[in-house]
């Protein structure tokens, strides 16, 4: 039933099937117990439409680690499928900004990314939800293309290495392990291996960090979790065993024993605490941010899904009516269906006259 149920919605929003992240989202919701078809949604849109990355992606993130960081004047920082380096050179700007002490390591199967990393060079595509001022502070601009200035490039250091490999390098710790969106393209064994291998890299009372939306029930076993909204910070708490069977999923292996029946059984304080941990964890899935919604339409616009991009876009207007970026993909949908766009265009860049694509759609 949850697997028709699933498969509908990913046909609904035309999205490609993947095993691996149709099997992580059954597991998510076989730990949250039933839930509506708004949830349901949710929890498959923040699994299937990763796109790429972009600097200071999901801002709730950075606002909480701008307020963690002046804990203390070190920070030793991992980032695990660091792509072009977006969260590398965030994490460094929120640091330098604050006038704090750090390296930072980035680690990615591909070379291409790495060198791109180790370049700084990047797209406005990367910079699309930094406003103007914020765009100068950290990057000079040539021609089309954004660098990061040499000032935030200092104390940095890029790999090309797998990161099972990487994750089994304990010799050196860490404060903070960003591995966002990272773990959906593993199976689920070496979820479990990767994270306790995690746990090993990170000093005591550090902070792991996956993407918004991303759940595993082995969590809970090896790390604390501190609830932000709708942001998750897996703390190294002492009082976490680490898991010495790595093979067995939570789900698998129950035994369903037999007990004497009692009569007025009140819920246990573990099972209270439970429940209210599961809430604070499906509240993480109950409202979709600004970045996110636009995550959900650029996925829709990549496949060529424009009558339900036209839906949606016109819905979160409603919502954000000074998003440039809203007007801009309302625009292109408008020319690609043979509607009149150049409204929608002018909007985009009266709120925003620095996107070059909005110049070359309004003279189309």
């Amino acid at each position: 039933m949850i697997d028709t149920k699933l498969k509908h919605i990913i046909n609904k929003y035309s999205l490609s099937f993947d095993e691996k992240k149709f099997q992580n989202v059954k597991k998510i919701i076989q730990y949250l117990g039933e839930l509506d078809e708004e949830i349901l949604e949710n929890i498959i849109l923040e699994n299937y439409t990763i796109g790429e990355s972009y600097f200071f992606r999901d801002e709730n993130l950075w606002n909480i680690l701008k307020r963690k960081i002046q804990t203390k004047n070190n920070w030793d920082i991992l980032s695990l499928g660091c792509s072009r380096g977006e969260e590398v050179y965030t994490m460094s700007f929120i640091l330098n900004d604050s006038g704090i002490n750090y390296s930072i390591k980035g680690v990615d199967l591909s070379y291409e990314r790495i060198q791109q990393a180790i370049k700084g060079e990047y797209k406005f595509w990367s910079v699309r939800f930094l406003k103007k001022d914020l765009i100068e502070k950290y990057f000079e601009k040539k021609d089309n293309f954004f660098y990061v200035k040499n000032n935030y490039k200092r104390d940095i250091s890029f790999m090309q290495r797998n990161i099972i490999l990487e994750a089994k390098d304990n010799s050196k710790t860490y404060d903070i392990i960003f591995i966002r969106r990272v773990l959906i393209y593993f199976e689920e064994y070496q979820i479990s291996k990767i994270l306790n291998d995690l746990k090993l890299l990170l000093k005591k009372d550090g902070y792991l960090i996956l993407g918004k939306g991303e759940f595993y029930p082995e969590l809970l076993e090896l790390f604390e979790p501190e609830f932000y909204d709708d942001i998750v910070l897996w703390k190294n708490s002492k009082n976490k065993i680490l898991k010495k069977n790595t093979k067995t999923s939570l789900f698998k292996n129950k035994i369903n024993l037999k007990y004497p029946e009692k009569k007025n059984l009140q819920p246990s304080k573990n099972n209270i605490e439970k429940n209210i941990l599961k809430d604070k964890i499906l509240k993480t899935y109950t409202h979709v941010t600004l970045e996110e919604e636009l995550e959900i339409i650029e996925e829709m616009l990549n496949k060529e899904n424009f009558i339900m991009a036209y839906e949606r876009i016109s819905h979160a207007i409603e919502k954000y009516p000074l998003n440039y970026l809203l007007w801009k993909y309302k625009g292109f949908v408008e020319l690609r269906l043979g509607k009149n766009f150049k409204d929608s265009i002018s909007k985009a860049i009266y709120l925003n006259p620095d996107d070059p694509e909005l110049w070359h759609l309004k003279n189309s």
